[in-house]
């Protein structure tokens, strides 16, 4: 587990430049080919870091999958962090319906 201490970045810094999901407390994600995969207070194979009582959890909230794009703007925010579901997002951010 690799993990980033709270105060050291900014989480803009983390999710541009590929498709990325974050997973905010309970929200585990699972590993999906070509996308990205961060963690926000959890333990986890992926990139975590905790964010508790900071910026981050008051506007993002807990146990929620949210889908960046490569440019940072979130294009998905899902309740279930399946494989399909993720995918689902991105083909559909994508155009690939």
């Amino acid at each position: 587990m690799r993990h980033l201490q709270e105060g050291n970045s900014w989480l803009i810094e983390h999710v541009q430049g590929q498709f990325t999901a974050v997973g905010f407390g309970q929200a585990v994600l699972p590993i999906i080919e070509k996308i990205k995969s961060l963690g926000s207070n959890q333990q986890a194979e992926y990139l975590c870091y905790s964010a508790k009582d900071s910026i981050v959890v008051k506007r993002y909230g807990t146990d929620i999958v949210y889908i960046f794009r490569s440019d940072g703007h979130i294009c998905a925010a899902l309740t279930s962090s399946t494989p399909k579901n993720i995918s689902a997002a991105v083909n559909c951010a994508k155009g690939l319906y």
